[in-house]
C-alpha cells in the first residue's frame, strides 16, 4: 500500500505543484496489502486526482485529499477536493462514455466511465458522494 500511494503521489505531484494545489494522503486502515491489478487501480485514482486538479485550479482554496478507510468487508478510497460539488444534472451523466464538461482538447469524456469499469472489474464500486460539502468520489473495493 505504501509503495502504491508513493507511486501515485509521484505521478500526480508535478500537475498539482504546477497548479499550487495542496495534496494530502491519509491511511486510516491497518491494511498493508491490497489485491488487484495495480496499474489499472492506480490509473483510476490518478484520473480522479487529475480531474480534481482541473476542476479546482481557479479556486482561491486549492486542495485534494486522498483518504483510505475500511470496514469489515471493504476498503474505501475517498478522493475529495476543495470544490463545491457537482451539479445534479451533471451527476446524472458524468459516468457516461464521452460526456465531458471540459473544453475541447482538454478531455475525451472517457475517464470516469473507464474508471468505473475498472473498479467494477475488481468487484467494487465507484460513486459520487452527493452528501459531501466538497466534491468527493468514493472507491469501494472488497477485501480479499
Amino acid at each position: 500500500i505504501n509503495r502504491f500511494f508513493a507511486d501515485i503521489s509521484e505521478l500526480t505531484r508535478l500537475k498539482l505543484d504546477k497548479k499550487a494545489i495542496t495534496f494530502k494522503f491519509t491511511n486510516n486502515t491497518s491494511i498493508t496489502k491490497l489485491y488487484g491489478k495495480e496499474i489499472p487501480l492506480s490509473q483510476v485514482i490518478i484520473n480522479l486526482i487529475n480531474n480534481s486538479a482541473d476542476a479546482i485550479e481557479t479556486l482561491p482554496e486549492k486542495w485534494v485529499e486522498l483518504k483510505m478507510d475500511e470496514d469489515e468487508k471493504y476498503v474505501f478510497f475517498h478522493i475529495k477536493d476543495s470544490g463545491n460539488g457537482i451539479p445534479e444534472d451533471i451527476q446524472n451523466k458524468m459516468m457516461n462514455p464521452f460526456f465531458t464538461t471540459k473544453v475541447i482538447g482538454k478531455g475525451t469524456g472517457l475517464g470516469l466511465s473507464i474508471s468505473k469499469g475498472i473498479i467494477e472489474e475488481h468487484k467494487g464500486d465507484l460513486v459520487y458522494n452527493s452528501q459531501s460539502q466538497n466534491t468527493e468520489f468514493i472507491i469501494k473495493l472488497p477485501k480479499v
